[in-house]
Formats: structure tokens, C-alpha cells, sequence
């Protein structure tokens, strides 16, 4: 008796950790206004960060110093572009800069004005350029 007991309960926990696995929650229902709050988000994401950022600093090559221009671009269609010594394509979301097959990957925010984004363990600043 115990060993069913014991069954019983264990393939009841199975159906129950099987149905709540990726189930989604349910929607709001009512006109609370909550169903729009995913839409105005990506709202305020796509008005506040696509844009042109850059890094400007002096070097000095042979004597003559030169101004060396980084710069990140983050297009409103989550694509973009980092120039730092190459050109590379990337794709974007809210926290995660990442080329497009995923095999590379940096953390960045934007604060205002400035972007700051972690390339190879150091956070560097980028400044929204004029347009």
C-alpha cells in the first residue's frame, strides 16, 4: 500500500511540474490598461536608446596626434553596428549588444546621453552624438 501511496504522489507532482513548465500567464483581463504596458515599453525603449554613440580621444601616431573616433550604432530595428578598430554587425535588446549568430556578447545601459558598455571585462562611455 505504501509504494502505490508513494507512486500516486509521485506521478502527481510529475503532471504537475509538467503542466506549469512554460506555461504563460494569463492575460489581464478588464480595462486596467495593464494589457498596453508591454507595448509602451518597447515604446520608451525605441525612443530612448537607438542612436549614434561615440568615443572621441586623442592618440598621437608618429609625432602628429590624431582624433580616433569610436563609435556604436543602434538602429531602431534592434540592428546596429560597433566601429571600434573593425566594423561589426549586432543586433540589440534592452541589456545585451550581440552579433548575430550569438557568439559574442556585451552588457551595455544607456543612462541618459551616455551608453556605457562592458567590452572584455572593462566599461567604456560612449556619448550620444548630435544629429
Amino acid at each position: 500500500m505504501k509504494k502505490k501511496t508513494a507512486i500516486i504522489i509521485s506521478l502527481i507532482l510529475v503532471i504537475c511540474m509538467l503542466t506549469a513548465c512554460g506555461s504563460k500567464p494569463a492575460a489581464p483581463s478588464g480595462g486596467s490598461g495593464s494589457e498596453n504596458t508591454k507595448t509602451e515599453e518597447l515604446s520608451d525603449l525605441e525612443k530612448n536608446i537607438p542612436g549614434v554613440y561615440q568615443q572621441q580621444f586623442e592618440e598621437e601616431l608618429e609625432g602628429k596626434k590624431q582624433t580616433v573616433v569610436y563609435e556604436i550604432v543602434l538602429n531602431k530595428d534592434h540592428t546596429g553596428q560597433i566601429s571600434i578598430q573593425d566594423d561589426i554587425d549586432v543586433i540589440w535588446d534592452r541589456d545585451i549588444i550581440q552579433t548575430p549568430d550569438g557568439s559574442t556578447k556585451y552588457d551595455y545601459y544607456v543612462a541618459g546621453d551616455y551608453l556605457y558598455i562592458n567590452i572584455a571585462g572593462a566599461w567604456g562611455e560612449f556619448k550620444r552624438a548630435e544629429q
